[in-house]
């Protein structure tokens, strides 16, 4: 079976994951109003001891839904360790919206000195206040399987979403085995016809029988939550696998063409066609129906179809400010994870001001506090910013500031071991970007890694992999921690992380792993700047 992901998505970003927090019980936010709690207690079969672990992740006031470090949305990651006999419990707090929980079964990974994630429940469970549970785990090993059974008060939509996962699992698996067979036999007028596009619907459908089933014992909200998750996860991997083939250079360019002009054009069935304002605001917490299918689909009627398939990140975003059929706090979420989620921009053309002017529509469009903030927050990257005065230290132990460089072009690329898209980009940079300014005196290339252990970053250094011995190569400092301080700086958790500051000390893009042209017209736009006002390291010592 194909995996129906983008390939843009595979090569070109890879999202730091970090450690969860270990701990028995999640608490509320100090000072923050929170509604009743939810209880989880539970057992596992065949446990294994010290080696099993439950992951939990919660997530709750969501604006993107991705954690990570200093990520500012109300995420509560912890793992929980059963007793000998396998036994456990949890409390996870709630909120008034409805939050998002991922279990997974997590064991310790030496090689990265962290708990990670080997088994991990990819639909996640509705939490609502009051939720009381017991879950009957059984690990199946041989199989690589962990099956999970719910019971107590608020089981019911527990249950509903196993049943959805098993069902949505083995649709998808047909239309993934019909769309690897048209791909195999180069038969695009099969996925690109009404046929194939019924076969997907069959798939929604055949999902929405099992969560109708359970409408009369479940809370309206989760019922539209659930719908617009199996709906925005059958069309939006529909239309990620047509992006996939837009941007797949091996195609040749009249199948990327024809390809590009069905799926710009195709009439998806919508969620609401009557636009109830309470559904809209429902569906604002399914990442599957507002970033994989709406989003999406505006991305893939903007694209610009030639050599490169991009578009102007003020069209996609104003495709949406100035949509009428959309309002309130739906738009607001859409608005938002169009300026945050780092996926987006890996179609837009790099263009930092025009982003920015976007960046302040959105914040004088946005009524909920939490949104405003968050975005308020995380534009710590903006044109004419003050960068983080690093101070890290490279090979020999040096101690290397951000401002010993003043005067020059500084750019960044912060990375980690074990992420494709950092080894990708550096591949990228190195043939194409760096030749072109290695010999300017006034450009310089500062690589900076994240790992965990300065062990871990030289032994990565030696293969070449992820930076060259031609940069600036310095190491983060984690010290053991959950964060490395760059991060937490621009709140940022994408790897790589890129970033140029000017010649006066000053922030003059964020830039995402794209197309090179990009790059390289920002670098010369800061070079060719003059410099004026007071020297980087006069605003460090401010």
């Amino acid at each position: 079976m194909l995996k129906r992901k983008s390939l843009i998505l595979a090569l070109f970003i890879c999202l730091i994951h970090f450690a969860p927090i270990i701990m028995v019980k999640a608490r509320a936010v100090p000072g923050k109003k929170t509604n009743a709690p939810a209880r989880f207690k539970g057992i596992i079969r065949n446990f294994r001891g010290s080696a099993d672990s439950i992951g939990i992740e919660l997530a709750r006031n969501v604006v993107v839904e991705a954690s990570g470090s200093a990520n500012l949305s109300k995420f509560v990651l912890m793992n929980v360790h059963p007793a000998k006999d396998g036994t456990f419990s949890f409390e996870l707090p709630t909120s008034s919206e409805p939050g998002k929980l991922t279990l997974s079964m997590v064991q310790y990974n030496p090689d990265k000195d962290r708990m990670e994630p080997f088994i991990s429940d990819s639909y996640g469970y509705i939490v609502e206040p009051g939720d009381n549970l017991f879950l009957d785990i059984t690990y199946e090993p041989s199989q690589n399987n962990v099956l999970i059974k719910f019971s107590g008060k608020g089981s019911e939509k527990y249950n509903c979403m196993a049943e959805i996962k098993a069902e949505m699992n083995r649709q998808n698996k047909i239309v993934g085995e019909k769309w690897g067979s048209a791909l195999a036999n180069k038969n695009y007028d099969y996925i690109l016809g009404k046929e194939f596009l019924d076969v997907n619907t069959h798939c929604y459908q055949a999902a929405l029988k099992v969560l109708d089933s359970y409408r009369n014992k479940i809370s309206p909200t989760a019922y539209d939550v659930m719908n617009a998750d199996i709906y925005g996860t059958t069309y939006g991997g529909l239309i990620s696998d047509y992006q996939s083939q837009m941007s797949d250079t091996r195609n040749p360019i009249e199948v990327r063409k024809k390809v590009y002009d069905y799926a710009s054009s195709i009439d998806l069935p919508p969620l609401n066609p009557e636009h109830d304002i309470k559904k809209d605001n429902n569906y604002a917490f399914s990442l599957q129906y507002k970033y994989w299918y709406f989003i999406n689909s505006r991305i893939i009627r903007l694209l610009k179809f030639g050599e490169k398939v991009t578009f102007s990140f003020p069209d996609l975003f104003d495709n949406i400010y100035k949509d009428k059929t959309i309002s309130g706090f739906l738009k607001e979420k859409l608005l938002a994870e169009c300026l945050i989620l780092p996926y987006v921009m890996l179609y837009a053309v790099q263009d930092q001001l025009g982003y920015e002017s976007c960046y302040q529509k959105a914040l004088l469009f946005i009524k909920t506090s939490y949104i405003k903030n968050y975005l308020l927050a995380n534009n710590r990257t903006k044109r004419g910013g003050i960068p983080y005065n690093f101070a890290f230290n490279d090979q020999s132990g040096k101690v290397v500031h951000l401002s010993d460089f003043a005067g020059k072009v500084i750019f960044q690329d912060t990375w980690s071991t074990g992420c494709t898209g950092c080894a990708v980009f550096h591949q990228l940079f190195e043939k194409e970007i760096y030749p072109k300014f290695k010999d300017n005196p006034d450009f310089v290339m500062i690589s900076i890694n994240s790992d965990r252990t300065k062990e871990m970053w030289l032994k990565s250094m030696q293969t070449d992999k992820y930076t060259s011995p031609q940069y600036i190569n310095l190491h983060a400092n984690r010290q053991g921690s959950e964060d490395d301080p760059m991060s937490v700086y621009y709140r940022s958790n994408l790897a790589p992380f890129l970033l140029i500051v000017d010649k006066q000390g000053k922030i003059f893009s964020r830039l995402y792993p794209t197309a090179p042209e990009d790059i390289i017209r920002n670098i010369n736009e800061a070079l060719s700047q003059k410099k004026k006002g007071p020297s980087l390291q006069t605003q460090m010592e401010r």
